[in-house]
């Protein structure tokens, strides 16, 4: 699911669903609680921070915050992940666990938006050290982030905007865009 299905996510306690998706995302949740089935999220901070860069600092958005912002937040991606929990809990589901089915940032595309290959490096790798360091979120602390980078290749033939064929980490040719630390 992406984050557009949340009609708020700041501060991430009041992360709350659209009305208009709460018919639709109820039964999915309580079909994923019974089930014991994890709640697949779509999380890109990068797209967040274009959205908003005067209120969104880059270093937030990237996991370069050494010290929690005024709601005990150091990144995006915790924030933008908790805001998810909450409105899960909102709706009485507090034990679906939440696997990211794809985050990344864009090499190219809109460099003076923050899409390059430096931005791009800095997420993406700071982005596996934190999933594989298993301190969770602050709303589930110690508790291990399963996650997948999107994506695998540059996507050159891709329809769209250009900033969508970019989130690669090899080029089609199979050469790196930058190198990537999958051990955190």
């Amino acid at each position: 699911m992406p984050m557009s299905v949340l009609s708020n996510s700041y501060p991430p306690s009041a992360g709350t669903f659209s009305p208009n998706i709460i018919p639709i995302i109820s039964p999915i949740l309580n079909f994923l609680s019974q089930t014991k089935s994890p709640f697949l999220a779509h999380v890109y901070p990068y797209f967040a921070y274009i959205s908003d860069p005067k209120d969104i600092s880059l270093a937030y958005a990237l996991f370069q915050m050494e010290t929690p912002n005024d709601v005990g937040y150091k990144n995006l991606f915790d924030a933008s992940v908790d805001a998810l929990i909450y409105a899960m809990e909102a709706l009485g589901h507090s034990d679906i666990p939440i696997v990211i089915a794809e985050s990344g940032w864009p090499s190219d595309g809109n460099p003076n938006g923050g899409a390059n290959i430096s931005n791009a490096q800095t997420y993406n790798n700071n982005f596996i050290k934190h999933v594989l360091s298993g301190e969770g979120t602050p709303r589930r602390p110690n508790q291990a982030i399963e996650a997948f980078v999107f994506a695998m290749f540059n996507e050159d033939l891709k329809p769209g905007d250009l900033i969508e064929k970019h989130f690669g980490l090899f080029q089609p040719t199979k050469e790196p865009v930058y190198p990537v630390n999958f051990k955190g």
